[in-house]
């Protein structure tokens, strides 16, 4: 499976309390999950390991700008003629991640 980081967008991405998991580009890398637990206009309040040996769980607020989620890829588009006009009926690629998996940097498409 092949994964892209999408920007939060404000007014774009539906984000909603309880959105799990998004990531912070700044904070380790992008590679530690979050989960939203307030929201502003411009910010969202994350939920997650801050302190980075994962024992402890703490809230910031975090600039929209600076977050992302992860979604799938359809492999199929990725082909020269491919798929031209994806469809989840395809492979699944386009759905947003409910799930932390580790690895998924290794994976990412730009």
């Amino acid at each position: 499976m092949k994964y892209k980081k999408t920007k939060i967008e404000i007014g774009k991405h539906n984000i909603q309390l309880g959105t799990y998991p998004i990531y912070v580009e700044h904070i380790y890398n992008g590679h530690e999950p979050f989960k939203v637990v307030g929201i502003k206009e411009d910010q969202l309040e994350l939920e997650g390991d801050y302190s980075g040996i994962g024992l402890v769980i703490q809230r910031d607020w975090i600039k929209k700008e600076d977050c992302f989620f992860v979604s799938t890829v359809c492999v199929e588009q990725l082909k020269p003629n491919g798929c031209q006009i994806h469809n989840v009926n395809c492979c699944g690629g386009g759905s947003l991640l409910t799930k932390h998996i580790d690895k998924y940097w290794e994976n990412l498409v730009n």
